[in-house]
This record gives structure tokens, C-alpha cells and sequence, in this order.
């Protein structure tokens, strides 16, 4: 077991305890983290610690210096605890003890005096403690100013928002009036809103009226051209008959005379069925440009309507943004007011 107390050894302990450690706080590492191999290399931190501890158990034990090479005066003290300390540093203390009380009787220094002397220390000590009485009471008069200079600033802040709060209510009350005056511009577009819409109404019935009506022209029209074309159709007979006749007799010519001036007769009805023809169609036109300028005042109104309705929605969510406001106003006004009364 002499390799034990080489330097070798002692050389290669200490790196078996810086290695083996590292490799310990590996392992613990890897488990606690769980990385791959962690259960290995907890073997292997573990393996390395056992074998540390095992190699601690051959190292010797620490040899302790003699001291007394250095400091000569511990020569002759035990170490144990109940060992006597017979010294020649016991024996100097025991003559300055008897030179002392020697000194003591000269000088008629007796237990009187040093229970004065006492007495005397404890005043002083008392004494000295009022004077840290005094100095406390010093600090809690700065504190008081200090407090005071605190609760005269936070009056000056008080005062200021009180202030910054009334020109806010200004504000807002100018708002407030602000928006008065669009709720009635609303109200007034509203209200024309509401006649273009009537108007609008009365409009489509009379463009529905003059439909209907356009409709009946249309219809009459239609048992005109019929019976027109049944009198095209007489008419046509008739001058085949009249054209017989006037083959067949000498009296045709009178015949014939008869069968034109109906048949001009004819014409002109049918004359006067398409003009009254043209004359319902120009009006169904006329109508119908009428039904179209009311339609787009109709979809006039209605996007003019939207966009109001848009301008008093922006609006709404104004005033209730500005009433939160209000009230958060209010609510930090009548804290403030509450903490004055708490102060006062």
C-alpha cells in the first residue's frame, strides 16, 4: 500500500474526481432530459461514482503539520478537550492579576468607587440612549415636512385634473351639442327622405295606371286591326263582285261607285286607328321615361338614405364612446373626491 502516499496517486485521485464527476453530470443530464442512451449513460455516471468513492476509501488520511515549528507559544497544549492548559501564558495572567489588585489597594480604589463608576456608565448609557431618542424624533419631524411637501404636491395634481376635467366636460358638451344639431339634419333628411318616397309611390301608381291603360290601347288596338282586316276582306269581295257586276251589266259603274266610296271609308278608319295607335304608343313611351326618372330618383333616395343611416350609425358609436369617457371621468372625480374626504 505504499503507492497510496506517492504523488502518483495523489495526482491521480484528483483527476478521477474531476473526470468522474463530469461524466456523472452526464448521465444525470441525459436522464433528466431524456436524450437517447440516457439509461447508459446513468450506468456509466454511476459505475464512475461508485468506483470514486471506492478509490477515496485508499487514500490516507490528512497529516496534520506540527505547528509549534512555526509558532513556539502552542507548545504544550493538548488537543484533547478536557485536558489542563498548564502554560507559561496561564502563569504571565496570574501575575498580572496579583500586580493588579496590588494597584487597585494603592490607589484606595475600592468596590465603593467601581460600583460608582458603575453607576456612572449606566447613566451615561441611559443618557446616551435619550440623545438616540432625540435624533429619532429629529428624522420623524424631516418625515413630517417631507409628508406634508407630498400632500401639497398632490393637491397641486388634484387641482390640476379638476381643472383638465372641466375643460373636458367643455368638450364634451360641445360635442354633445355638435351632435344635437346632426341628429336634427338626420331628422330633416329623413323627413325629405320619406316625401321622395311618397312622391315616388304616387309616381309608380300613376305609372302603373297609365301601364294598365297602355295595355287596354293595346288591346282595342288588336280587335281594330281584326276587324280591320275582316273590312279589307269585304272591301276585296266586294270590288270582285263590283268588277262582275260591271262585266255583266252597264249598271256596275254605279255599283262599282258605291263599293270605292265605302272602301275610302274604310281607309279612313284605318287611318284613324293607327294614328290613335301611334298616339297611345307615344305616350306609353312618355310613361315609361317618366317610370325611369322616378326609378332613378328612387335609388337616389335610397343610397342618400344609407348613407345617412351610415352617418348616424359613425354617429351612435361617437356619442356612446364619448358617455364611457364621461363616466370614467366622473367615476375618477368622485374617487378623488372620496380620498379628499378621507384625507380631511
Amino acid at each position: 500500500m505504499k503507492f497510496v502516499h506517492t504523488k502518483t496517486f495523489k495526482n491521480l485521485m484528483a483527476k478521477l474526481y474531476g473526470w468522474g464527476a463530469s461524466v456523472v453530470i452526464l448521465g444525470a443530464l441525459f436522464k433528466i432530459n431524456h436524450y437517447p442512451g440516457a439509461e447508459i449513460m446513468l450506468i456509466v455516471g454511476l459505475g464512475v461514482e461508485a468506483l470514486i468513492f471506492f478509490m477515496s476509501g485508499f487514500e490516507p488520511p490528512h497529516d496534520e503539520p506540527d505547528w509549534t515549528l512555526v509558532y513556539p507559544e502552542l507548545a504544550g497544549i493538548e488537543d484533547s478537550s478536557g485536558g489542563e492548559r498548564v502554560t507559561t501564558q496561564n502563569i504571565q495572567n496570574v501575575t498580572i492579576s496579583t500586580n493588579l489588585d496590588k494597584m487597585l489597594e494603592e490607589a484606595n480604589i475600592g468596590p465603593e468607587l467601581i460600583e460608582d463608576l458603575s453607576k456612572g456608565l449606566r447613566n451615561l448609557s441611559d443618557n446616551a440612549k435619550k440623545l438616540a431618542d432625540i435624533s429619532n424624533a429629529t428624522i420623524a419631524t424631516n418625515q413630517y415636512v417631507q409628508n406634508m411637501q407630498l400632500a401639497s404636491q398632490s393637491v397641486l395634481e388634484l387641482s390640476q385634473s379638476y381643472k383638465n376635467t372641466a375643460e373636458y366636460l367643455k368638450h364634451d358638451l360641445s360635442l354633445s351639442e355638435e351632435y344635437a344639431k346632426s341628429l336634427q339634419n338626420t331628422v330633416v333628411a329623413l323627413g325629405e327622405m320619406k316625401e321622395a318616397y311618397q312622391g315616388t309611390a304616387v309616381i309608380a301608381k300613376e305609372n302603373l295606371q297609365a301601364s294598365v291603360d297602355y295595355n287596354e290601347s293595346i288591346k282595342n288596338l288588336t280587335v281594330y286591326s281584326s276587324q280591320m282586316a275582316e273590312n279589307y276582306s269585304k272591301t276585296a269581295s266586294l270590288l270582285t263582285q263590283a268588277v262582275e257586276a260591271m262585266e255583266g251589266s252597264s249598271s256596275g259603274a254605279k255599283v262599282y261607285a258605291e263599293q270605292m266610296s265605302k272602301t275610302t271609308q274604310n281607309l279612313t278608319a284605318l287611318n284613324a286607328v293607327y294614328e290613335l295607335q301611334l298616339q297611345a304608343s307615344n305616350e306609353q313611351y312618355a310613361n315609361t321615361d317618366r317610370l325611369k326618372a322616378s326609378l332613378d330618383q328612387f335609388v337616389a333616395n335610397i343610397s342618400e338614405s344609407s348613407a345617412n343611416t351610415e352617418q348616424l350609425k359613425t354617429e351612435l358609436m361617437q356619442l356612446s364612446g364619448n358617455i364611457r369617457a364621461l363616466n370614467n371621468v366622473y367615476g375618477n372625480m368622485l374617487s378623488a373626491m372620496s380620498v379628499g374626504k378621507v384625507n380631511g
